[in-house]
């Protein structure tokens, strides 16, 4: 009898501590998958902020080479998922692992307003350099057209390609030259020169 009792109190600890060891297991698995995704978001996020910081920057430096007729250059850290490219009017930073969440999501204008950046031309004087986010997973650095009532003339800024048209991750050198003036008609077209190294 005393052995029959011993035996179900052996095995009632033994039950009870496989018990509390996969409730431990359980409770440290839900912690660290739960811990592992807030990561995850939070890299994500910083990642879209870093973006608009870079695409920021850039537009003050392409500011400065249209405003100076100079040149500027910039190191780019790109990050994982991060893309940037050269086309004829803008330039664009795409983010391929980017935050997604579709309350933050949308047009953002982190320079330039809507009514600026969706215009076709605007006055002289007024501030004509845009960068937009979309949807958080692609920010555009562009110029709008400025017009010139006093001579009838429209001003535009392109874009032109160097050796390499776009960079992904790693360490870059973005180099920004003034590249000269085109007049045709009534327009007057500004042109930059963009390399990435």
């Amino acid at each position: 009898m005393k052995q029959t009792v011993k035996s179900k109190k052996a095995a009632s600890e033994l039950i009870g501590f496989i018990a509390i060891t996969m409730i431990a297991v359980i409770v440290i698995g839900t912690t660290f998958f739960w811990t592992l995704q807030l990561i995850e978001k939070n890299k994500r996020f910083s990642t879209v902020e870093y973006s608009e910081e870079l695409s920021i920057k850039i537009s003050e430096k392409l500011e400065k080479v249209l405003e100076q007729r100079s040149q500027e250059s910039m190191r780019l850290e790109l990050k994982e998922g991060q893309i940037l490219s050269v086309k004829n009017k803008s330039l664009i930073i795409s983010n391929m692992n980017a935050f997604s969440d579709s309350s933050l999501s949308g047009t953002n204008y982190l320079r330039g307003n809507e009514a600026i950046c969706t215009s076709e031309n605007v006055s002289l004087g007024q501030e004509n350099i845009c960068v937009v986010s979309k949807f958080l997973n692609q920010f555009e650095i562009y110029f709008i057209d400025t017009y010139d009532s006093s001579n009838n003339m429209l001003y535009s800024v392109e874009f032109k390609i160097g050796n390499v048209g776009s960079a992904t991750k790693g360490t870059h050198y973005l180099i920004m030259s003034y590249s000269g003036l085109e007049e045709s008609g009534a327009t007057t077209k500004q042109t930059i020169k963009i390399d990435i190294e």
